[in-house]
C-alpha cells in the first residue's frame, strides 16, 4: 500500500504513499505518528506474485481504497493464470491506529491464496506473515 500515491491523516497519525521528497530520489512513504516513521514497507503477494495497481483512491482524509489485479503468472501446479482474474482490494482506515481490510476475489477456476505480507518497520527491521 505504501508504493501508491495515497496520503491519509487522522490526528497525529498519517500515512504517506510513494511521494518523492526532493531531487535526491528518496521517498517519505510510511506510517507516521508524531513525525516518527513506524512503518516504511507494506506489501501483499498472491501465490508469490505482486499485484498490479488498478486504482488508489482516497475517499476522505482518513479512508482510502487500493484495487489491484494479477499479472499473468503460474499457479503452484505450473498452470498459467491470465491477467486480471484475481482482484485484491485493500481498504485502509486511520483513526488512533491503522486498519486494513483485505478482500481477495478469484475469478479463475484454480484456487489462489494470499501467500505473504511483508512489512518493514521504521527501524528497518522486517516482519512477515505467511499463510
Amino acid at each position: 500500500m505504501l508504493e501508491h500515491d495515497l496520503v491519509l491523516k487522522s490526528g497525529e497519525l498519517y500515512l504517506v504513499g510513494n511521494t518523492p521528497t526532493d531531487g535526491s530520489r528518496e521517498h517519505a512513504n510510511g506510517l507516521y505518528l508524531r513525525d516518527t516513521r513506524h512503518l516504511c514497507h507494506f506489501r501483499l503477494t498472491v501465490n508469490g506474485v505482486e499485484m498490479e495497481t488498478l486504482s488508489a483512491v482516497p475517499h476522505d482524509a482518513t479512508h482510502g481504497v487500493i484495487v489491484s489485479a494479477n499479472p499473468h503468472f503460474r499457479s503452484s501446479d505450473g498452470e498459467v493464470i491470465p491477467a486480471q482474474h484475481v482482484l485484491l482490494e485493500q481498504a485502509i482506515k486511520l483513526d488512533d491506529r491503522m486498519y486494513v481490510n483485505i478482500i481477495l476475489q478469484n475469478f479463475y477456476r484454480l484456487p489462489v491464496k494470499p501467500s505473504a505480507y511483508r512489512f518493514m518497520l521504521g527501524d528497518n527491521s522486517e516482519v512477515g506473515i505467511r499463510w
